[in-house]
């Protein structure tokens, strides 16, 4: 169940057929040291194989019946030159309990189906060049890192993504290649930016990024035209969108909350936004409204208070209906 073949010089290695018992692998159990002529050693079958060492040689890259190995419990993978790891090899690896990747420098990725290791104990990752998860994720150990890929693979069939909390920095390539997503929220992280590709998410209705250090929106979300719901609560905005004419881009928008924010005014184009059924703008700095709110027919809770605003507010407040919150 065993198999060693660290130190050696593997530029690659070849699997066919791997299914079967240990019995029949063509190469001895334990090779240590050793040099293949063609630098090559075939892994043809070992189903069983729970414990595999292959530190310390040069692969790029793992043959695609490695996910045959579905017994593997302990793997070492150390010191090579690993570029990537095929997410469709690595989901059948679940028994998995100990991973070294260390030293394998041009490694950027983490397959998400690392996520659905329950079990995984040990993961060594340094002195790779991982990206996703996020360095902060990566530094805080393996429960922090599994789950958050946890929630990245269970994306795929659930189109929600739930990533609030994970101390994030910035938002990888993992989050915004979900291009099914509907629902997503990244709050009580520390982001500065949202990525461009956040436009790649054209299926996006909610999108929650409260309690970040966030004080702009790429112009890029104008692509996530189906956003009815948006909150921005306790960041830094000056301006919810760059452009006044950026609002006209989310006519089907419904909640918006931008309280606890740095906000002055907010433009007339608001009034065109006739879909809005709740407005939370409190807690900022605004000193007047536009008359356009009136156009906000559907509106029925709209908060205000802790502002700088001057009373009395008629024109905004002439429907009984419409819950209005100021001081």
């Amino acid at each position: 169940t065993t198999l060693r073949l660290g130190s050696n010089s593997l530029r690659r290695l070849r699997g066919e057929e791997l299914s079967g018992e240990l019995g029949k692998c063509v190469v001895p159990h334990d090779m240590i040291g050793g040099k293949a002529p063609d630098y090559a050693w075939e892994l043809d079958p070992m189903t069983s194989l729970r414990t595999l060492s292959i530190e310390n040689n040069r692969l790029l890259r793992l043959p695609e019946e490695f996910g045959l190995l579905t017994s593997l419990t302990d793997v070492d993978l150390s010191l090579n030159s690993l570029e990537e790891l095929d997410g469709k090899q690595w989901g059948f690896l679940t028994r998995m309990r100990k991973l070294n990747l260390n030293g394998n420098r041009p490694l950027k990725v983490l397959p998400a189906e690392i996520g659905m290791y329950s079990d995984l104990a040990w993961l060594d990752v340094v002195d790779c060049s991982i990206n996703s998860p996020p360095p902060v994720i990566i530094q805080r150990g393996v429960k922090p890192i599994v789950e958050y890929l946890k929630r990245i693979f269970e994306a795929r069939t659930t189109r929600s993504l739930d990533l609030d909390g994970f101390q994030m920095l910035s938002v990888c390539d993992d989050v915004t290649s979900h291009k099914l997503l509907n629902y997503l929220s990244m709050r009580d992280n520390t982001l500065t930016a949202i990525p461009r590709k956040i436009g790649n998410l054209v299926y996006l209705r909610n999108l929650r990024l409260d309690n970040n250090l966030l004080s702009s929106l790429p112009e890029d979300i104008l692509e996530c035209t189906g956003l009815t719901e948006l909150t921005l609560r306790n960041n830094r905005f000056q301006r919810i969108f760059e452009e006044d004419d950026w609002w006209l881009g989310f006519s089907q928008l419904k909640l918006l909350d931008a309280s606890r924010n740095e906000l002055e005014c907010v433009p007339p184009v608001i009034g065109a936004l006739t879909r809005i059924t709740s407005l939370d703008l409190s807690d900022n700095r605004m000193r007047s409204l536009p008359l356009e709110l009136h156009r906000l027919t559907s509106i029925t809770n709209l908060k205000l208070r802790c502002n700088l605003l001057r009373l009395p507010m008629v024109q905004i407040a002439e429907d009984p209906d419409c819950g209005v919150l100021f001081e």
